[in-house]
C-alpha cells in the first residue's frame, strides 16, 4: 500500500565521474517485498530494499545503508531512516487485532 506524496528516486539525475573520467554513481533497483505499507511523503533511494511485511513511516528516507539492519516485519522511519521497531505486521482493517 501506497500513500501520497512518496518518491522514489532510482538515480541521481546528473553523473558523478572520478578523476579518470569513470562514472561513479550509477542508477540501481529499489526493491519492495510483499505486504509493505509506505507512509506519506516517504522518499526511497537507488539501492533501497524493503522487506516483507514492513511499514515505512511518514517522511522517512530510506536508502542503501537501511538493507544490513532489517528484516521482515520491521517499521521504519526517520531521516536517515532507521529500524525502529521489530516483529510487527499491518492490515488495511482498523479493528483487526482489537478484544
Amino acid at each position: 500500500m501506497i500513500s501520497r506524496d512518496v518518491w522514489f528516486f532510482t538515480g541521481d539525475g546528473h553523473g558523478i565521474v572520478d578523476a579518470c573520467g569513470k562514472r561513479t554513481n550509477y542508477s540501481q533497483d529499489i526493491i519492495i517485498g510483499d505486504h509493505v505499507w509506505i507512509g506519506y511523503r516517504a522518499i526511497l533511494t537507488k539501492g533501497c530494499k524493503i522487506c516483507n511485511n514492513s511499514i515505512i513511516a511518514v517522511g522517512a528516507v530510506c536508502n542503501r545503508s537501511l538493507n544490513k539492519a532489517q528484516s521482515d516485519g520491521c517499521v521504519i522511519g526517520g531521516n536517515p531512516a532507521k529500524v525502529i521497531a521489530r516483529d510487527k505486521n499491518w492490515t488495511r482493517n482498523r479493528k483487526d487485532g482489537e478484544k
